[in-house]
C-alpha cells in the first residue's frame, strides 16, 4: 500500500493541491489490499502447520485496523471536545466503518480462503525435529539491545525526513517532497534488510537459531476589501499568559488554508537578486525588548494584513484565487470612549480615516489581566499567475539543503551497513572454499 502510493505521489498524481488525495489513496487502497493481506497470513500461518485458519482471519481483519481506528477515534474525540472545525465529522467515521467491514473483511476473508487452498511454503533447508541447546550468550546479543541497535540504525537513515512528515501532520502543513520520499523510502528498505541480515548473522554464529521473531523486530468575502475589522477583545489571566509565552518561546506557527492554498508569509531576502521566500503560517508571538530596556518582553501578533491574489479568467467570466499571503503585527490598540464590541473605533487603525496599521512600533505586550484587541485587514490583487500554476511558488523549495543533507546521512548509514554485509560475505566465502581445499587435499590423501 505504502509503496504503491508513493509510486503515485511521485508520478504527480497526488498532488498537494488537490487537498485530501493522499489520504483518499491511502485508504482506498487500505481496503482493497486485504485480500492480499488475507492471502499472506494464510500462507505464512499454514507454513507452521497452524489450523485455526478462522482465528488467524479474524486476527488479520481486526487487530491492527481496530488499534489504529480506536487511536483515531480518540483523538478525534478530543478535537471534537475542543470543538475544533478540523474534527472529522460522524458521518466521515461512519463511511470509514462501512469500507472496514463491508470491502475489507469480506476481502480478508476471501484472501485467506484462496491461500489455505495453496500448498504449504517448504523450508529451504531440512531442520531437526529435536531441537539442541542453545549455547549461553554474550552481553551484546541480549534481544532488547538487539532489537533497539535495529531500530536506531533505520531511524537514523530517515529520521530528518520524518520530522518533516510528522511536522505536516500535527501542525496543519503539506508535505510535497515526494521524490526525496521516495529516496529516503529505498534507503530505509536498504538499510532494513542489510541490519537484518547483520544481526541475524550475529545470532547464528552464536549459535542461536531463535532468530525469526528478533530478525522481524529489528525493522472571505471574494473581492470586498476590508480594513481594520475587529475580531474580539479578549483579557488573559495568568494562566494564558503562561501558555502563550510557552508557545512564543517554542516558535508556535498559525496556519490558515483559503481554498485549498496555506497561508505564507512572504519574506524578502537583503539580496534584490534573490527569490521570495515564503514561509508557512505565521509566529504566533515574538520576544523583544522596548528602547533602553533590557529586560526581554513577550508580544502578540494581534493584527494579520491579508493580500489575496486572483487571476481573471476572461472565457469563464470567474476570478480564481491563485495566492494567500499575510503579514502579522503586533500592535497596541487603543480606542475613545466604551467599549462597543465589532463597532468600537479604533484610534490606532480606523477604516473611516483610511489610517491601517503598516508596522510595529507600539507593540502589545502579553500581560495578564490586560485586554487584546484582534483585528484584520484584507487586500484583493490581480495576479497574472493562471490557477493551473499557482502552487508553483509554493513548491519552490527553499530549505532543499537539509534534504539533501538527510539523503547523505542515509546514504552513510547504508554504506556503513554494506560494508559489514561485504565482510560477512567475504568471510563466509573464505571458511568455504578452505573447507572444499581441505577435502580435496584429504582426497589427494587417500
Amino acid at each position: 500500500m505504502v509503496l504503491v502510493t508513493m509510486n503515485f505521489a511521485v508520478l504527480g498524481f497526488l498532488s498537494p493541491s488537490n487537498r485530501g488525495a493522499l489520504m483518499t489513496a491511502m485508504l482506498l487502497l487500505w481496503v482493497f489490499m486485504g485480500l492480499f493481506a488475507g492471502y499472506s497470513s494464510a500462507r505464512l500461518y499454514k507454513m507452521f502447520k497452524g489450523t485455526e485458519w478462522k482465528k488467524i482471519t479474524l486476527s488479520t481483519a481486526f487487530m491492527f485496523p481496530a488499534v489504529v481506528f480506536a487511536i483515531f477515534f480518540v483523538l478525534n474525540s478530543i478535537i471534537w471536545g475542543e470543538k475544533s472545525s478540523g474534527a472529522v465529522p460522524f458521518t466521515t467515521m461512519f463511511a470509514l466503518v462501512l469500507l472496514w467491514f463491508g470491502i475489507s473483511v469480506p476481502l480478508v476473508f476471501l484472501g485467506s480462503y484462496i491461500g489455505f487452498k495453496q500448498s504449504a511454503t517448504e523450508d529451504p533447508v531440512k531442520t531437526n525435529k529435536i531441537p539442541r541447546q542453545i549455547p549461553e550468550q554474550a552481553w551484546y546479543m541480549n534481544p532488547i539491545l538487539s532489537i533497539l541497535v535495529g531500530g536506531i540504525l533505520p531511524f537514523g537513515a530517515v529520521f530528518i525526513e520524518l520530522f518533516f512528515i510528522l511536522t505536516s501532520i500535527w501542525l496543519q502543513q503539506f508535505y510535497y517532497i515526494f521524490g526525496f520520499l521516495f529516496l529516503v523510502f529505498l534507503i530505509l528498505v536498504v538499510t532494513c534488510v542489510e541490519i537484518t541480515i547483520v544481526l541475524c548473522y550475529f545470532q547464528l554464529c552464536s549459535e542461536d537459531y531463535l532468530w525469526w521473531w528478533r530478525c522481524f523486530l529489528t525493522q472571505f468575502e471574494m473581492r470586498e476589501p476590508q480594513m481594520c475589522r475587529i475580531v474580539c477583545r479578549i483579557t488573559l489571566n495568568d494562566n494564558d499568559v503562561k501558555a502563550i509565552k510557552e508557545k512564543i518561546d517554542d516558535e508556535y506557527c498559525v496556519n490558515m488554508i483559503l481554498d485549498n492554498l496555506p497561508l505564507v508569509v512572504p519574506i524578502k531576502r537583503l539580496d534584490r537578486d534573490s527569490p521570495t521566500v515564503y514561509q508557512h503560517g505565521f509566529y504566533v508571538g515574538v520576544k523583544g525588548q522596548y528602547n533602553g530596556s533590557r529586560d526581554e518582553k513577550y508580544f502578540i501578533h494581534n493584527h494579520l494584513s491579508f493580500l489575496v491574489k486572483y487571476h481573471e479568467d476572461e472565457q469563464l467570466d470567474v476570478s480564481r484565487i491563485v495566492g494567500f499571503e499575510v503579514k502579522p503585527f503586533s500592535v497596541k490598540h487603543e480606542y475613545e470612549g466604551e467599549w462597543n464590541g465589532n463597532t468600537t473605533r479604533l484610534s490606532t487603525c480606523d477604516p473611516h480615516a483610511q489610517r491601517t496599521v503598516s508596522n510595529s512600533d507600539y507593540p502589545q505586550e502579553v500581560e495578564a489581566n490586560k485586554g487584546i484587541i484582534f483585528t484584520y485587514d484584507v487586500e484583493f490583487k490581480e495576479s497574472d499567475v493562471k490557477w493551473a500554476s499557482r502552487w508553483d511558488t509554493y513548491l519552490l523549495m527553499a530549505d532543499d539543503q537539509i534534504h539533501w543533507f538527510s539523503i547523505v546521512n542515509s546514504l552513510m548509514i547504508v554504506l556503513f551497513l554494506s560494508g559489514m554485509v561485504a565482510m560477512i560475505m567475504l568471510r563466509t566465502l573464505y571458511r568455504d572454499i578452505s573447507k572444499y581445499n581441505q577435502l580435496e587435499t584429504q582426497e589427494e590423501a587417500h
